[in-house]
């Protein structure tokens, strides 16, 4: 009957994420405090799910596909051009916090291993939280965005790394020291073979498997699954964990002109399992914290935010940068990651930390993402604050405005975007770029992107990324060759909110009554104007009536 309770629970944690999301959609409440806190009032609020053994193979499949996402996401040729900004931001954040917050744990009389496993897991920053806020801004392209993005994605390898090695401890209070000798020795190698068949997998096998893929409905997103549980069972085998294995996937298919559209139908997928993970996790919170353990949730809460925040903006100031965009840099990343809670979980499921750790860290995680979350919410009144406050003005060093010369959002890119390369469409792109103009062309078929005189991209006009990757919100003017009502509708709607002159193709006027209330500029009606031309030419060789 374990299946029945299965279901049954599955069916509750999705309701009780649905109506928290709802419950808290005005607070603008981050989705995983949505979900722990799902999971606080279903298990020890309530009582409704109080067993979670099994769920727990659902829930750390989650996690697989969120590092394959991860890894998937992760570009070499933009990790190498992030800039020292990127390194030396994210090298002392990580290194300064490891060290404050083992020294503080080790100063409230943890053992030596979990002040360690503290440090690790309080060092990274939480990628779904800040990538979700800087998108919902617009400012992935920004200044703090593109730093903030690219410290965490080298957070993301250290967590890697955490995560390879918590996995390969044991349960003991010696482990710490006796695993290091097996890990060198039985995993390192497996990692090197591994590493190595990823390199020649992105090289000679991953583009010509997803071209084979392409033609046929559905069989790409099928593909990348299988590849991806293939790593994961081979990393297996090398004693390594499933989530090394998951993210070399990704990481393997990083590289290929695919990842873009991989992404989003992968995205989608792992939303899910993440939520059980989560819900799941946040039914094993407990409420029931001494008064001692409280002091060091708020402790931790307090030194975690500050010292995050500080750290950023001490070394981006340091090399010249803006102070302004230093201080969303630091206020963006002022919180614990979801792979701290993904380490603490994986460690307390080795018996390397008590129950109670967790559940301190759960809360910490709970009050750091919450509060960071609000303060960048409110970033603009707090940043009116800090330059009408003399004082802080001087602490600041911030004497006058700054430059509109520097503004993080850029200039305006005067791009026209082209969506949809049938026929019309690529005649439409190719008339554009012979006139001058800057053109990006857009199609869920890279075959059909091909010997295009403008930039391209591949992909689905339905990933918000997509879209954003291409200057969307500062296009001179967008344009669908499209023959799909839904997706032209989607797109009219999108340009009438960004206030862009948007033309669609309407194959009949049944269509055109619900763009025009979408505010479209322009109709391109080839049907239409095809029979005119056609009249009109019946009618000047006389064979029909005028």
């Amino acid at each position: 009957m374990n299946h029945i309770y299965l279901i049954e629970d599955l069916g509750l944690i999705l309701m009780a994420a649905s109506l928290m999301m709802l419950l808290t959609r005005r607070l603008k409440t981050p989705a995983i405090v949505n979900y722990l806190l799902a999971g606080l009032a279903i298990g020890p609020a309530m009582g409704l799910i109080q067993e979670t053994s099994h769920l727990d193979y659902i829930s750390e499949t989650g996690i697989v596909l969120l590092l394959f996402l991860v890894g998937i996401e992760l570009n070499i040729g933009q990790f190498k051009k992030a800039g020292k900004e990127v390194l030396w931001a994210g090298f002392w954040q990580m290194s300064l916090t490891c060290i404050a917050v083992f020294g503080l744990a080790f100063g409230f009389q943890h053992p030596l291993q979990t002040s360690i496993i503290l440090g690790l897991a309080f060092m990274f920053s939480s990628t779904v939280v800040v990538v979700k806020l800087l998108q919902e801004d617009r400012s992935m392209r920004a200044f703090h965005g593109r730093v903030s993005v690219g410290v965490l994605l080298l957070q993301d390898v250290a967590a890697l790394a955490a995560i390879t090695l918590v996995s390969s401890l044991g349960g003991s209070a010696e482990s710490l020291d006796a695993s290091m000798t097996t890990i060198l020795v039985t995993s390192v190698g497996g990692m090197g073979m591994l590493i190595g068949f990823t390199w020649i997998a992105s090289r000679y096998i991953v583009n010509p498997a997803l071209n084979w893929s392409l033609p046929i409905p559905g069989m790409m997103f099928i593909w990348s699954l299988g590849w991806c549980f293939l790593f994961v069972a081979i990393a297996h085998g090398f004693g390594l964990s499933h989530e090394i294995g998951a993210f070399l996937a990704g990481l393997s298919l990083a590289q290929s002109r695919f990842s873009s559209e991989l992404r989003r139908r992968v995205h989608p997928l792992m939303n899910f399992f993440v939520v059980i993970f989560f819900v799941v996790l946040g039914i094993g919170i407990k409420f029931n914290l001494s008064a001692t353990m409280w002091l060091q949730v708020f402790t931790l809460s307090a030194c975690v935010m500050l010292l995050k925040c500080l750290i950023i903006i001490g070394v981006l100031w340091k090399m010249g940068r803006r102070k302004e965009g230093s201080i969303l840099v630091g206020m963006h990343l002022a919180q614990i990651s979801e792979f701290s809670l993904i380490l603490i979980a994986l460690a307390g499921r080795k018996g390397l930390v008590t129950q109670e750790i967790q559940t301190m860290v759960a809360w910490t995680g709970i009050i750091t993402i919450a509060i960071s979350s609000y303060g960048v919410f409110f970033r603009k009144t707090i940043l009116h604050w800090i330059q009408n406050n003399h004082r802080l003005c001087e602490l600041f060093q911030w004497a006058e405005p700054e430059s509109k010369s520097h503004s993080p959002l850029g200039e305006t890119t005067k791009n026209i975007l082209v969506i949809g390369m049938n026929a019309m469409g690529r005649d439409i792109v190719k008339q554009l770029a012979s006139r001058g103009e800057m053109v990006t062309a857009i199609d869920s078929d890279p075959v059909k992107l091909k010997d295009l005189p403008c930039n391209t991209l591949h992909g689905n006009i339905h990933d918000w990324d997509l879209l954003d990757s291409a200057g969307f919100s500062k296009a001179k003017m967008v344009v669908s060759a499209l023959q799909i009502e839904e997706a032209n509708q989607l797109l009219a709607f999108r340009s009438h909110a960004a206030d862009i002159p948007c033309c669609v193709m309407a194959p009949d006027t049944l269509v055109m009554p619900a763009l025009l209330e979408l505010d479209v500029s322009y109709f391109m009606t080839p049907f239409a104007d095809g029979i005119k031309r056609q009249k009109a030419e019946l009618s000047k060789r006389g064979l029909l009536d005028k």
